[in-house]
């Protein structure tokens, strides 16, 4: 009871029917949102692990680790691979093959790590509302993997509306 307690006390006192009604109505609205949306989210994630898995892997790459999850309005799936594979190598092998897979190219941008620097890059990808990302971790990073390809739905940033980069 002491939960109550101190909410009446912050909403107010015994006046505050106000803030419980906001109260309310912001735990309503985030318990909807999950219940309506995450089921969706779901369907998505499994036509995004589909999608990965149709797409063939770089030949000699060894895979580290599989990943993903979802949650309302957002899923990913993706792998992390080592190989000895320059960049140049790896961005050339899935620009054709993410092509073939009808993917367009978003753009390129480098990657840090806590503000360090360890020559990474990002290629995102665009497919509809999906994006691929391949992400090499760079010649200096030491993370136990050499690239990463993701694939994701919802995860796209405000500023990519701003600028009014679209997905063709």
């Amino acid at each position: 009871m002491g939960f109550f307690r101190i909410l009446k006390q912050g909403l107010g006192g015994g006046r505050g029917a106000i803030g419980y009604a906001l109260v309310l109505a912001a735990v309503g609205a985030i318990v909807y949102d999950h219940v309506s949306n995450s089921p969706r989210a779901q369907v998505v994630q499994h036509r995004l692990r589909q999608e990965l898995e149709s797409i063939t892997p770089l030949p000699g790459a060894v895979p580290s680790e599989r990943y993903g999850g979802y949650k309302p309005r957002m899923a990913s799936i993706g792998w992390r691979y080592t190989t000895t594979l320059s960049y140049a190598q790896i961005r050339a092998y899935y620009d054709g093959e993410l092509a073939r897979h009808g993917w367009s190219f978003l753009r390129e941008r480098g990657s840090r790590d806590w503000f360090r620097d360890f020559g990474g890059r990002k290629v995102e990808y665009c497919k509809g509302p999906y994006t691929a990302s391949l992400d090499y971790a760079g010649e200096r990073a030491n993370y136990g993997w050499v690239f990463s390809l993701d694939l994701t739905w919802g995860h796209e940033a405000l500023i990519d509306e701003w600028s009014g980069k679209v997905c063709k």
